[in-house]
């Protein structure tokens, strides 16, 4: 599991500076902030997410997988890493890979409506595997009937069809 440093001040810092500037748009020196607390700290897993995400953000996509597969090497049960790095996958139009990654997330997290709705049916979609695309948005509303995102899926889908 991904070490968290317990309220260290430099860190905490380091994320609200890094945070500012990738709210602004100013990527390189978010990165710049991240990878500087990370040479004190280069477990912390908060910032580990922000540098893999302002990488995703900046366009520096594979940067962003290289940061995401780091995290899974020392956190492999994290879900949540899985799902980011299947979004990721899905920008890149890695779409196999995608898939796995989200199958990945199921197999730890078999009640994540989420990654059935928006991850996915959404995937599936994009693939124009329609029939494979409504299995899992109706998966995700059997799982949480008031899932927007599964209904907003559907509709999407069905406009496709």
């Amino acid at each position: 599991m991904l070490f968290r440093s317990q309220s260290d001040s430099y860190v905490e810092s380091g994320l609200q500076l890094g945070g500012m500037y990738y709210v602004i748009g100013m990527y390189e020196e978010a990165v710049g902030v991240y990878l500087s607390v990370l040479e004190r700290h280069p477990d912390d897993g908060r910032v580990l997410y922000r540098l893999a995400d302002t990488y995703r953000y900046w366009g520096k996509l594979d940067r962003s997988e290289t940061v995401f597969k780091q995290m899974i090497e020392k956190d492999p049960y994290n879900a949540g890493l899985y799902t980011e790095l299947g979004k990721l996958y899905r920008n890149m139009n890695r779409y196999e890979d995608a898939e796995i990654a989200f199958l990945n997330t199921l197999e730890l997290d078999p009640d994540n409506d989420r990654t059935y709705s928006w991850g996915l049916g959404y995937l599936y979609t994009e693939m124009k595997r329609y029939d494979e695309a409504e299995v899992m948005f109706k998966k995700a509303l059997e799982i949480n009937p008031g899932s927007e995102m599964a209904y907003m899926g559907l509709a999407d889908l069905y406009r496709w069809l």
